[in-house]
């Protein structure tokens, strides 16, 4: 017959795993609180933007800010698993090349193309 050897580590061990299951049982899962859908917010910012556009069609910066947005949001949608998104790369190369029209000197949208078309 097989001896049994049981230490009082050995029961030290089982009894705080015992209360770890029975304590983890009643513990519900925490998540993180949700934003107040910030989603929303970069589709609010695009759109205020659109229409400064609209005002002011030939101000490279309002161009570039929308493109940030744009891509801002694709990656929100990105990382929250929730797709469909209105907005695609093609989106932030037409703002990108229409801030480049407005002031061709301005580099910083030369840059942020070259980034997207990577």
């Amino acid at each position: 017959m097989a001896t049994i050897c049981v230490t009082t580590a050995t029961l030290t061990l089982v009894a705080i795993g015992v209360i770890y299951l029975i304590a983890t049982a009643s513990i519900k899962p925490w998540h993180p609180p949700r934003a107040t859908s910030p989603r929303s917010s970069w589709l609010k910012k695009i759109d205020s933007l659109s229409q400064e556009i609209e005002s002011n069609p030939d101000q490279a910066e309002l161009y570039l800010q929308r493109a940030k947005a744009i891509l801002s949001h694709m990656q929100e949608v990105i990382d929250r698993n929730s797709f469909p998104t209105k907005y695609s790369h093609a989106d932030v190369v037409a703002d990108l090349d229409a801030a480049i029209q407005c002031d061709p000197k301005m580099g910083e949208p030369h840059l942020e193309k070259g980034v997207v078309l990577l």
